[in-house]
């Protein structure tokens, strides 16, 4: 009997698609494509029941009827959230005509509103920024088509309000998968993943056109269906040269990183209390790297390429160099034990298998503050990355991280031209504290502003007592009571 009422089944699909809207009317196609979804629903065939539905949406007649069927019907659950199917509204409005694309999308989109964003950040000196968002459960494939089949990304843009001169700038310096490009979007597949995308910004600045951009590609991202999870991070990139070439600056910026690092990781939880538990590996602390390179040589040099191996050593490879090495696909079968070598046995070994490849391609950047891009002996000083922070659907958290980034930099550089915070400067160097007086010490020293220090504040209130954090405490406590196990004030 079961049998009997498959093959009953399978003759009505097959009439379906054979005949459509020549024998059937709208109703009834509507009808008999939600039996049909149904019975798929039992039998788990789901992408079969995704092709009869966007089938059913194509052979309607009725424009009203058709546009109503197709919002009410292609939503999905992500992360207990719904959202549209737009893997299936693409190929729909693919297979639609302009006209009907315009009105399925300002249907879909009716209750979308973009709020321009009215205020630059609280910044005199802004540094030149880029930023990488990091996606899942989204199709990079999906966003290509959107965006080069008759400007239906562009067309979804206008129909969430986007004002029309932000389309224009992002959907025409979009490009995908493209190396070294500083002037464009840039959409790329996060480790080759067609399902993880990535889209990295231009070089912006701290203008109102270039935060409405943003805000306007975080929008995008989080209509599309976009997702955010423990591995998806947002890295925010600043221009070197924003320090002038002034080392004291940079010396500043890795000695508030070092006595912070357990600090910033808090902090970049963003807007929920999940941990970003692959911060370890693709985020790894150096806190106790910049502590024992202060404690061997307080002064740190950088005029030559040479000075620039040594950094890179010694700020983030010393302690994971059989890691970096692995990743880069040295032979290690020489070397029965490479905790057995001396320090400079092991510095030479990383510059002899990087003497002539860039960083940045392989495990040197993968710690929380990386500098594997920056060419500080050049005249164009590169960037450096802060890769610790989660990504979020939030433009506001994006932001947010931003500002601290921009004010940790700001300040490290102001350092050296004022005395107007070097008592919370030196306040955050003491140890004898508690992690929130340390955690109130580094946002006195970054920010005026209470309601900003706030923000913050209840970041690390959310995930202060986490035990995933313990990882990151190293043999150097940054929270030590032993005087002698810190030396980072005693260069200045």
């Amino acid at each position: 009997m079961k049998k009997n009422n498959e093959e009953k089944f399978e003759k009505q699909l097959e009439e379906i698609f054979t005949k459509g809207n020549q024998y059937y009317s709208d109703q009834e196609i509507i009808e008999r494509t939600e039996v049909a979804t149904k019975y798929l629903d039992k039998r788990r065939e789901y992408e079969l029941k995704r092709k009869i539905k966007i089938f059913c949406a194509l052979t309607l007649k009725d424009l009203n009827l058709k546009v109503k069927w197709i919002r009410e019907s292609f939503f999905k659950m992500k992360n207990n959230t719904l959202v549209y199917d737009w893997l299936s509204l693409t190929t729909i409005l693919k297979a639609s005509s302009l006209e009907i694309q315009e009105i399925l999308l300002n249907s879909l989109l009716f209750n979308h509103v973009f709020e321009r964003k009215q205020e630059s950040l609280p910044i005199s000196n802004f540094p030149r920024y880029g930023v990488e968002l990091e996606y899942c459960s989204l199709q990079f494939e999906m966003i290509r088509t959107l965006a080069t089949t008759d400007q239906l990304l562009a067309k979804m843009m206008y129909a969430m309000k986007i004002p029309e001169e932000l389309v224009s700038q992002i959907t025409n310096c979009l490009v995908f998968e493209k190396k070294n490009v500083t002037t464009k979007w840039n959409l790329s597949k996060e480790c080759g993943n067609d399902w993880t995308p990535e889209i990295s910004s231009p070089i912006m600045t701290n203008s109102l056109n270039d935060l409405n951009q943003l805000k306007a590609v975080c929008m995008l991202f989080k209509e599309l269906g976009a997702m955010t999870d423990e591995a998806t991070g947002l890295h925010i990139n600043i221009d070197a040269n924003y320090f002038e070439g002034n080392i004291t600056a940079l010396k500043n910026l890795l000695i508030i990183w070092g006595e912070c690092e357990e600090l910033f990781y808090k902090l970049a939880s963003g807007d929920h209390k999940r941990i970003r538990t692959v911060a370890k590996r693709f985020c790894s602390p150096i806190k106790d790297n910049i502590q024992k390179t202060f404690q061997e040589n307080p002064t740190l040099k950088l005029e030559t390429k040479e000075d620039f191996y040594s950094f890179i050593y010694t700020i983030q490879v010393r302690n994971r160099l059989e890691t970096v090495l692995r990743l880069k696909g040295v032979n290690l079968k020489a070397y029965d034990d490479i905790e057995t070598l001396t320090e400079l046995e092991k510095y030479n070994l990383f510059k002899k298998s990087f003497s002539k490849t860039d960083f940045y391609h392989y495990g040197v950047r993968y710690t929380s503050l990386n500098f594997s891009q920056m060419k500080w002996y050049k005249k164009d000083k590169g960037r450096i990355e802060f890769r610790i922070f989660d990504n979020s659907l939030s433009y506001q958290v994006v932001i947010e991280n931003l500002l601290l980034i921009a004010r940790l930099c700001e300040v490290s550089l102001n350092l050296t031209k004022s005395n107007q915070r070097q008592s919370q400067f030196f306040l955050l160097q003491e140890h004898e504290v508690s992690e929130e007086e340390k955690l109130n010490r580094l946002l006195d020293l970054l920010f005026d502003e209470k309601q900003i220090k706030e923000v913050f504040k209840q970041r690390w209130q959310r995930v202060k007592d986490d035990s995933f954090y313990q990882q990151f405490t190293g043999e150097i406590a940054t929270f030590s009571h032993r005087e002698s196990s810190h030396y980072l004030s005693k260069h200045l």
